[in-house]
Order: C-alpha cells, then sequence, then structure tokens
C-alpha cells in the first residue's frame, strides 16, 4: 500500500514537471520525462497517432511554443491512476493557457483537455511511453498565438 501511494504521488510530478517544462521551456526536463520513443496520438486534436522519438516530440512542442512574448501556464488536475506492477495509466484534465500581451486577433488561447498518459517504472523513476489526447473539451481565444 505505501508503494501505490509513493508510485501515484510519482507519476502526478511526472505530469506536473511536464506542465513546468513547458512553462519555463526546460527542454531537457521535458525530454527526461518520455521513454526515447513515444506513442503520441494528438487525434482530437487533429493530429494522427504516431510512434516519436522523443527528440522530435520535444521539438514539435518547442517549435509550437516558440512565438516572442508567449506567457503559458499548464495546469493538471483530477488524476485517475492505476498501477500495475511497473506499468501505469494516468487520466488528468488538462488546461492550457497561452497569452502574448497586444496579440493581433486576441491576446489568450486556452485549451481544456483530458490525457492520458502510458507510463513505465524504469531505475529513473517513471517514464511516459504514451501520451493520447482522449478528449478536447473545448478551445477559446486566439489559436493563431501558436505556432503550427
Amino acid at each position: 500500500v505505501l508503494q501505490e501511494l509513493l508510485d501515484r504521488e510519482a507519476i502526478k510530478e511526472v505530469r506536473a514537471l511536464l506542465a513546468q517544462a513547458l512553462d519555463y521551456k526546460d527542454w531537457a526536463l521535458f525530454e527526461s520525462l518520455f521513454l526515447e520513443e513515444v506513442e503520441a496520438d494528438f487525434t482530437a486534436y487533429g493530429v494522427p497517432a504516431q510512434k516519436i522519438r522523443r527528440e522530435d516530440l520535444r521539438a514539435s512542442y518547442q517549435h509550437n511554443l516558440s512565438r516572442e512574448g508567449l506567457r503559458t501556464q499548464h495546469i493538471s488536475s483530477n488524476f485517475r491512476i492505476t498501477i500495475d506492477g511497473d506499468t501505469a495509466h494516468c487520466t488528468s484534465n488538462f488546461l492550457a493557457q497561452h497569452y502574448i500581451k497586444w496579440f493581433e486577433g486576441g491576446e489568450e488561447f486556452f485549451l481544456r483537455a483530458e490525457y492520458q498518459d502510458q507510463l513505465v517504472r524504469t531505475e529513473n523513476g517513471w517514464k511516459i511511453s504514451a501520451i493520447t489526447l482522449i478528449t478536447l473539451f473545448y478551445v477559446s481565444g486566439n489559436p493563431a498565438i501558436l505556432l503550427s
């Protein structure tokens, strides 16, 4: 029971660190949270599922969040975690807030979604092996804030 509680907290921490990596543009931290190869499924946002190297996943996020003056806040909540030995599933709600002062067409862009991560216990802690945008609840604001 104690190990399960520790694992649950460690898995929540992975999600928190992912948000931190995005907000502070800490791309080394971002990559450290994933296995070398990741199943990435953003079909709900119009990006087909694919097996991708973590470096390429990082590059995609880095590109989308690279507009000058962009400030972000990413928040994960409502964690539902199941653990089976050295593998786990974590479903969580996600709020991604993007802001650029005086940006033409609107200063803010918000995404509200539900993600499911598959994780694997490694000697360096829990790592994400698959990330899926399950449901895009809704978006609001100016999507042109993000580069595509």
